[in-house]
């Protein structure tokens, strides 16, 4: 009986694109059938999938395809994974650079990956075991409603189909603090419960949330159909070590103003070790962790924050581990990832706003390792009424 194969109708340069992958993928499984290796068609090539990823976890020689590879996140995570040992590719919207490349650069292949067929051409190119999804209109303000949640969506559909077709292990995938609704809520609302974990309950309203929790649910469906395996992340206000000086002295200015997400942010040095650490993963099925440093970028104690910009309005504040925590709580990246994110905002700025130099930076962010900035109050100075801590659960829910 011949091998089953796989056929996609496409015509265009859709159809050239997924005739590339497709004709290089099946090149490739010749030269395996050839050495004794294979036994023909897309599902005969090693993968890591979920009954064989666990016996790989910390495998530092893995295929890898970050989409967006040219984005503030995918390119962060792309140049660690491959300072760890990876075998690093990229896809993203913009042309290719031709001819000679400068050294040390990554394989790069343009695709759209709103265009299912492009979608499979590139993957199938790269031959993954993991594909790294950070691709996508990456904020709420700079395009028209309909067209975020279209990009982000189908882009997120068409990657998940891709890698369910051809059999690729593992799907790392972006979503964002956004998810459960509140931080870019139409309608203002407040969140259950702070610190926020991946126990709240889901309400988007907007174009940008809604995609993003839509992400994750095209995420459940996908292991659900196939052997591959998940992990959603949702990072928090992301800034990489240039956007500290002109971002976060401004928001500390606004101290006793309601903050978007409570006052959390990651470091893009500490996310992209999260997306590491989730590739490598052996964890079944589909797993969602939140990403945001411990500190909260105030550098005052949360319950202080709360009753001095939200008053009796404020959600519940559950036991925190410091004093100056962010909004979001990330124990269970923690549990399942081993992450220690170690970078804090301290480490970026002087107390005068200025950006300080990556080679003199400490490892640390603990809260009794960084003296209390100079341009905020003290957090005893700043109580201005009962906060203290409630360590009752209120009802929690997930979507």
């Amino acid at each position: 009986m011949p091998a089953p194969t796989a056929t996609i109708r496409c015509n265009g340069r859709t159809g050239n694109a997924v005739r590339e992958g497709l004709g290089r993928l099946e090149s490739e499984q010749l030269v395996e059938r050839q050495a004794g290796q294979g036994t023909g068609g897309l599902a005969a090539r090693p993968t890591y999938t979920s009954t064989t990823i666990a016996d790989h976890e910390g495998l530092t020689d893995m295929r890898i395809l970050v989409t967006g590879g040219r984005g503030k996140v995918g390119s962060h995570a792309a140049l660690h994974l491959r300072d760890a040992g990876h075998r690093v590719s990229l896809t993203d919207i913009g042309p290719a650079r031709y001819g000679p490349q400068p050294p040390g650069g990554l394989p790069y292949l343009r695709a759209d990956l709103t265009d299912f067929g492009a979608t499979v051409g590139a993957i199938s190119a790269a031959r993954p075991d993991v594909v790294v999804h950070t691709a996508g209109i990456p904020d709420p303000a700079h395009d028209p409603a309909a067209t975020i949640f279209a990009t982000n969506t189908i882009s997120t559909f068409n990657v998940a189909e891709a890698v369910a077709t051809l059999g690729v292990g593992r799907l790392v995938y972006t979503s964002s603090e956004t998810a459960p609704g509140f931080v870019t809520a139409i309608r203002p609302t407040l969140p259950d419960y702070l610190p926020v974990d991946e126990e709240h309950a889901l309400r988007p309203q907007d174009a940008y949330a809604l995609s993003k929790a839509t992400g994750e649910h095209i995420c459940d469906a996908l292991v659900r159909r196939s052997d591959t395996t998940a992990v959603s992340i949702r990072p928090s206000f992301v800034l990489a070590p240039g956007d500290y000086s002109h971002t976060i002295p401004a928001l500390q200015s606004r101290r006793g103003s309601r903050s978007f997400n409570y006052w959390s942010y990651v470091d893009t040095e500490d996310l992209a070790e999260l997306i590491r650490l989730a590739a490598e993963s052996g964890t079944p099925g589909h797993e969602v962790i939140y990403a945001a440093q411990p500190d909260n970028f105030m550098g005052v104690a949360l319950a202080d924050l709360l009753v001095e910009s939200y008053g009796e309005q404020a959600p519940p504040l559950r036991a925190v581990r410091r004093p100056d925590a962010s909004g979001i709580n990330i124990a269970k990246a923690e549990k399942l990832f081993g992450w220690a994110p170690t970078r804090s905002w301290r480490d970026r700025i002087d107390p005068s706003g200025s950006a300080i130099s990556t080679s003199g930076r400490s490892s640390t962010a603990t809260a009794t390792s960084r003296p209390t900035p100079c341009w905020t109050l003290p957090a005893s100075q700043a109580t201005r009424g009962p906060a203290t801590p409630t360590t009752s659960t209120p009802p929690a829910t997930s979507s």
